[in-house]
């Protein structure tokens, strides 16, 4: 699709410079990326999605494991106070993953990865 359009541009630019001559030298068509560049954008855009997923589910285990060793009664109180003050970092950063996932997701559905 994207090359038949380009050869479209292609041939209404060089039938412009015949047809007017003073309009065809200033008008170039200008094409941001052809097929593959943007199959290329698009592929990254889905790896970076999934990279940004498999950190989520890195600190989700996390916030688990710290959650289970919260409930362990034998904790010091700076032992719980550490804990929990590396869970609430764990929740932040969850936070900050879920607006990239967000971003990028909203991206690759209005096409902002095709370009």
């Amino acid at each position: 699709m994207g090359r038949v359009l380009a050869l479209v541009v292609e041939l209404s630019s060089f039938v412009c410079l015949f047809a007017v001559p003073v309009k065809a030298a200033t008008f170039t068509p200008h094409i941001n990326a052809d097929v593959t560049t943007t199959q290329l954008h698009a592929q990254w855009c889905e790896q970076d999605l999934q990279d940004w997923k498999t950190r989520r589910d890195v600190v989700d285990f996390q916030i688990a494991e710290i959650d289970a060793r919260l409930k362990d009664s034998n904790l010091t109180e700076a032992d719980r106070k550490a804990l929990e003050d590396q869970k609430r970092k764990f929740i932040q950063e969850r936070t900050n993953i879920d607006w990239w996932i967000e971003w990028i997701f909203e991206r690759l559905i209005h096409g902002a990865c095709d370009a």
